[in-house]
């Protein structure tokens, strides 16, 4: 069964054909007009037949031109929400002027969008909204281009082999104070507190002290007069938290557990405080860093999964 799937994977045509509701009207009549003219003998009927019968040719050599010259590339986002709607961008370019071309994905999620036009040799984007409803790394197969150009009569579909990973983090929910439970837990150690001699706001100016250390000179104030000043600075409020998810089999509570932890993290950092994280092989260290939440909901993301994102 597998080596006759693959052969019929080898051998499929590039470009399919379909019969649009108008295309089977247009063929009904001139199936009708064929009939009427080897009937009668009539050479108008004849001329009329030809005349259709061009019209499905020159048709199918225009629709093939159009999908023929396009080179697609998709753009996805680092990573979406469950959920939630996030955009992706197709980015086309054709090596012939092309007319209402539709784009769609294969597999993996319902994404597409229309163009109405895309002149020749030039780049062309379409920006379409997607919505996945389950966490962790997608894999998408590929692209599909239509057209119906130019008479609406059939639709010539090209497929596109796009192999990508997108990830889905988990669906936002509410942060929540997260309960010390099997499964789910997290812990933290204060710091700093508040005080002098940190990194924050500067709190005053004082004279330097011999056992002092050097780097917290104020040399602006210090060249105003005969002697070192340092600045005394607040102490940063900041709290590192280790939040921990244990190693659960996929299913709600699961997924109830990303949900809360990924709550928890979006709130602690938004709250300027330094957030890592421990499941299984997963351990990330609570650092400062801006892309920090990245890091972590593209770990939430894999978690339960074989295969780890790429």
């Amino acid at each position: 069964m597998r080596r006759r799937q693959g052969w019929r994977q080898r051998w499929r045509a590039p470009r399919r054909l379909t019969i649009t509701p108008s295309g089977r009207t247009y063929l009904l009549i001139s199936f009708g007009v064929g009939i009427g003219a080897l009937n009668t003998g009539n050479n108008l009927l004849y001329l009329v037949l030809g005349m259709m019968l061009a019209v499905v040719i020159v048709s199918g050599i225009l629709s093939e031109r159009v999908v023929g010259g396009i080179a697609l590339r998709r753009v996805l986002p680092t990573g979406c929400f469950a959920g939630s709607p996030f955009a992706v961008r197709y980015e086309m370019t054709s090596r012939q002027h092309g007319f209402a071309l539709r784009v769609a994905e294969l597999s993996g999620m319902e994404c597409g969008g229309a163009i109405a036009e895309i002149p020749a040799n030039t780049t062309t984007t379409l920006r379409a909204k997607a919505l996945l409803y389950r966490r962790g790394p997608l894999k998408l197969t590929g692209v599909r281009i239509s057209t119906q150009f130019p008479f609406g009569l059939f639709e010539k579909i090209r497929e596109i082999a796009l192999p990508d990973i997108v990830l889905v983090w988990p669906r936002r929910v509410p942060p929540k104070e997260l309960p010390r439970r099997e499964g789910v837990a997290h812990s933290g150690d204060v710091r700093a507190g508040h005080g002098r001699d940190g990194n924050g706001d500067l709190a005053s100016i004082s004279e330097l002290q011999p056992d002092e250390d050097a780097r917290r000179i104020h040399w602006k104030k210090s060249a105003q007069g005969l002697s070192l000043l340092k600045a005394e600075r607040e102490r940063d409020n900041r709290i590192q938290v280790t939040l921990r998810i244990a190693q659960q089999q996929p299913g709600p509570a699961l997924e109830s557990s990303c949900e809360d932890i990924a709550a928890a993290a979006r709130q602690l950092i938004a709250t300027g405080h330094d957030v890592g994280l421990v499941c299984g092989k997963i351990h990330i260290r609570p650092l400062p860093n801006p892309m920090q939440e990245i890091h972590l909901l593209n770990a939430i993301a894999s978690i339960g999964f074989d295969e780890p994102p790429t």
